[in-house]
């Protein structure tokens, strides 16, 4: 005989009633649960921006982490540093789903590429009519933050103050053979330089006037502290780099001096490369992106990284700086348009190559 075996557990019956209330019930609960989700995301993404940086991070972070405080506003901030490609490259190939609000950059010529690459909106911050014409762009694409001169960096102890050279032309002398350093256009700001050469002097000037520096046996290395370095110890006397370095270098070095070249009236001016800021077409929190623009190109933005220990030139007037730093106003300055600048980096970069596979004589 079959022993039946009763649970101890009643019996549920349902109906499609039944299990279709149930579902709907867990489908009200989901829902709730996603719009929960989905508030805070969204809370959350309105009280953040994303910056893709090519500043040197000591120098940036400060800035943003002030702003953060200042305002609530969560920075993501991704470093060219931190990354193995380059964040224009990123930038150009999220161009239809840009990840980043905003490009703040340590020179110009990657963003004037971003520009062309239709990458950028126009949008002109509060300090806008307060720059130099070149010191921002035209349409609006970009605003410079503050500025880089480049400059001599003198080993005093070799050269007496009469014997330094106030130009680039003065640099073409016997006596200064073997004796003058620089880093190569892979420095951006070497490039820039030379590309600048191009721009404003012409191409067959500024050709002349590279193959014969070459010709009197220019030194070449790959960073500004090398450049430090090889002037420091003697093997150079005369080194050309940017402003920051050259002042951090000199109040460190009393063997160390920095000159500001082309001061003639008919020379063509200390070249200042600016640090670019740029907003992100389409990007997703414009709001946050805007306040965080306007944060970064003010006077007292400018007036804090003038007080750094890699100081630099403030471009906006209402700004303060530093004993060591020259106010714009005293000195000349080169007239650049950053546009052709740019256009002549390809032809420059092809005649530096080709320079530097020759041994020109003496």
């Amino acid at each position: 005989m079959t022993k039946i075996v009763r649970s101890a557990y009643p019996s549920i019956s349902m109906d499609r009633k039944d299990i279709g209330l149930i579902a709907l019930i867990l489908l009200i609960i989901g829902g709730s649960v996603v719009g929960i989700n989905w508030w805070y995301q969204a809370n959350v993404d309105a009280k953040s921006v994303t910056i893709y940086v090519s500043e040197s991070k000591n120098v940036a972070q400060p800035i943003l982490d002030d702003f953060e405080n200042a305002t609530g506003i969560k920075v993501h901030a991704i470093y060219d540093s931190d990354n193995s490609i380059s964040l224009t490259d990123k930038l150009i190939d999220d161009k239809e789903h840009p990840r980043a609000d905003l490009y703040w950059n340590s020179e110009v010529s990657r963003t004037i590429k971003l520009k062309q690459e239709g990458v950028l909106q126009k949008y002109k911050p509060e300090q806008y009519n307060a720059l130099d014409p070149s010191y921002k762009d035209p349409e609006g694409y970009w605003t410079a933050v503050t500025g880089h001169a480049r400059v001599f960096i003198i080993n005093n102890t070799v050269l007496s103050e009469k014997e330094i050279p106030h130009s680039l032309l003065d640099l073409i002398n016997t006596k200064f053979a073997d004796h003058i350093i620089a880093t190569d256009p892979r420095n951006l700001y070497t490039q820039l330089h030379y590309a600048t050469l191009f721009s404003v002097l012409g191409p067959v000037p500024a050709q002349d006037l590279l193959f014969t520096l070459k010709r009197y046996g220019l030194l070449t290395v790959q960073t500004d502290d090398e450049v430090i370095d090889s002037v420091l110890n003697g093997n150079a006397w005369i080194g050309i780099v940017n402003s920051d370095v050259a002042l951090s270098a000199q109040n460190k070095h009393k063997e160390l001096m920095v000159r500001y070249p082309d001061q003639g009236t008919k020379e063509m001016g200390t070249l200042i490369i600016p640090s670019t800021l740029g907003l992100i077409q389409h990007a997703r929190h414009q709001e946050n992106a805007q306040r965080l623009y306007n944060f970064i190109v003010s006077p007292s933005t400018a007036s804090r990284l003038a007080q750094g220990e890699l100081p630099h030139i403030p471009l906006l007037t209402e700004a303060s700086t530093s004993n060591t730093l020259v106010d714009l106003n005293t000195i000349r300055t080169a007239d650049v348009q950053w546009e052709s600048v740019y256009e002549s980096i390809p032809s420059m970069l092809l005649f530096y190559k080709e320079l530097m596979v020759t041994t020109p004589p003496k």
